[in-house]
């Protein structure tokens, strides 16, 4: 069973709250709903949200506005994964790499790329500014 239950989305949804924000924009307490098949995950966040209002709730800032990417290619063995990343972070690449997301998205702007290895795998971290948009799309 699901603490404080409002109804279904296909998964339970209960409330957490109150939760007391003090950020530039948003600067007061909100019952805030959550989705999960794990009916004590809700509980806990309630705990947690009481426990933060009660000290004062949570100080929060706007760093930047992005949207995370970052798919990872998988490789046969090190060299490999080395080889297509000494590819990839070249600058000419990274450019080229930027400009076909901004190109096939239309309305971003990448803000940053990161490219690193980790054993067999190389991880692109793509930012995006999607402007006013909810996502990518």
């Amino acid at each position: 069973n699901t603490e404080n239950y409002i109804g279904t989305l296909k998964y339970p949804v209960g409330i957490i709250g109150p939760l007391k924000v003090n950020g530039e924009y948003a600067k007061k307490e909100y019952i805030v709903p959550m989705a999960t098949h794990q009916s004590t995950l809700i509980a806990s966040y309630n705990r947690g949200a009481k426990a933060v209002t009660e000290a004062g709730g949570v100080t929060v800032r706007i760093k930047s506005r992005c949207m995370l990417r970052a798919p990872v290619f998988f490789f046969e063995n090190i060299a490999q994964a080395a080889e297509f990343r000494r590819y990839c972070v070249q600058p000419e690449m990274k450019k080229k790499i930027a400009g076909v997301i901004q190109e096939k998205i239309g309305h971003c702007e990448v803000t940053f790329l990161r490219i690193f290895q980790t054993d067999r795998k190389v991880h692109i971290s793509i930012g995006i500014d999607s402007d006013n948009a909810a996502g990518q799309n």
